[in-house]
């Protein structure tokens, strides 16, 4: 359980009122499945969305008013105390740095243990039986070759990932901005999710597909890597740390940004495409159709050098011979922020569907109940409880981490118990 951190002092003289304060107690406090199928704006008035704890929150994680309510609920419940004392690093969906620091060695170590990869298009799984899919019996796909079926026996365990944020993902260059995506999601969408919709279509316990993937504004997420001089990665950093004496996470939020932009300083040995003497920036824009308050373009619209020029813009910094030396690379992600979307009971489904025997669902899209989605632990715990609840023996999961507020009262607890505190 987290330590206990003043709330109504912190965020008092931040312009919370005492309105918008005892709101969002009554919400840490109340069962999160009283909120399915909201968004965060129907719970709140639009005075929440104006204050500073609201701007802390979704410059944070991405949030916005049309977002999940129950989503909003597991952030506050889970991170409330981490996020008035610092900032938090979210999920890089691009994996950077998951590629060099987990993903390339975990494949060695695998195929070290006489594991097979296949390079293998999945397009379906077949059940049996048909009319109400229980036990995975082959698996469809297609290679080089053409079209394949492996047989899949009742002692064999598939794991299927549903969903992929940076599907349809689109980069731009410094002279550049990202082309312009599809408005259709099927346009955008992986195999991942066609094999999920292909599942969908089976039963409705694997979920519904089409909640995550066809609200193309409310789930756009622009990304940026800023490449640079060891001396210019210096100038930003100390400029930072004079306003900030301390840089948690080696992050930094800008919550008066329009373009909401968070910044992520990875350790540079995990760094991607680092030529010898440069240093690179990692940054997100949850709100890349607002515009620029130095570009006045929106983040979509902006080349490379354009982005630059707004966040040395943003920090106060002046932009001309940096830009010169800097190479900075636009992405958008159609489905980036799409983990977040406001979603009914049922739309994401279990991580073991019920009255199923040998599969288990993981990633972005599952249910754990609790957790918060768009962070990489999330498809990491989703992954632990696969294989502890198909394969076993049981390793030990901690359970999902509590602000002091909703570890100490509870969810079932009244506003009553902390009348004190309002």
């Amino acid at each position: 359980m987290s330590e206990p951190v003043n709330f109504i002092t912190t965020l008092g003289q931040k312009q919370v009122w005492r309105k918008n304060r005892k709101d969002i107690l009554n919400f840490i406090l109340q069962d999160e499945d009283r909120f399915e199928g909201m968004s965060i704006q129907v719970v709140f008035d639009s005075s929440f969305f104006n204050s500073y704890f609201w701007r802390l929150f979704s410059s944070s994680f991405g949030l916005r008013p049309l977002h999940s309510a129950v989503e909003f609920h597991r952030y506050i419940c889970k991170y409330l105390d981490e996020v008035i004392v610092h900032s938090i690093q979210i999920a890089n969906p691009l994996q950077f740095t998951l590629r060099t620091t987990a993903l390339q060695p975990l494949r060695c170590h695998l195929r070290d243990q006489g594991v097979r990869f296949q390079n293998l298009l999945v397009t379906d799984i077949m059940f049996h039986p048909d009319s109400e899919p229980k036990t995975a019996c082959s698996i469809q796909g297609l290679n080089k070759r053409g079209p394949v079926l492996l047989p899949v026996g009742p002692e064999d365990i598939l794991i299927i990932t549903i969903g992929f944020s940076a599907s349809g993902l689109s980069t731009g260059t410094t002279a550049t901005a990202p082309p312009t995506v599809s408005a259709k999601a099927e346009m955008l969408l992986d195999p991942s999710w066609s094999l999920w919709y292909a599942l969908a279509k089976k039963s409705p316990k694997f979920g519904n597909p089409s909640s995550f993937c066809t609200h193309l504004p409310d789930s756009r997420l622009g990304m940026f890597v800023i490449h640079l001089p060891r001396s210019d990665f210096d100038e930003i950093y100390t400029h930072l740390l004079e306003t900030k004496p301390i840089l948690y996470h080696e992050d930094e939020t800008i919550t008066h940004s329009s373009w909401s932009l968070k910044l992520v300083f990875p350790q540079q040995e995990e760094s991607v495409e680092r030529p010898n003497g440069t240093r690179s920036i990692l940054g997100y824009c949850f709100t890349p159709d607002q515009l620029g308050e130095h570009t006045r373009k929106p983040m979509h619209a902006c080349s490379g050098d354009e982005i630059l020029a707004e966040v040395l813009g943003c920090l106060n910094l002046p932009p001309e011979g940096i830009i010169l030396r800097a190479r900075t690379v636009p992405y958008i992600l159609p489905l980036g922020l799409s983990p977040l979307l406001k979603r009914d009971h049922g739309d994401r489904p279990e991580i073991i569907p019920p009255n199923t025997t040998n599969i288990a669902l993981v990633g972005q899209y599952v249910e754990i109940p609790e957790d918060t989605a768009l962070m990489t632990e999330y498809s990491v715990r989703s992954a632990q409880l696969a294989v502890n609840r198909l394969m076993g023996p049981k390793m030990s999961l901690s359970e999902v981490h509590k602000s002091f507020l909703a570890a100490r009262y509870g969810r079932k607890a009244g506003l009553d118990h902390v009348a004190s505190v309002a």
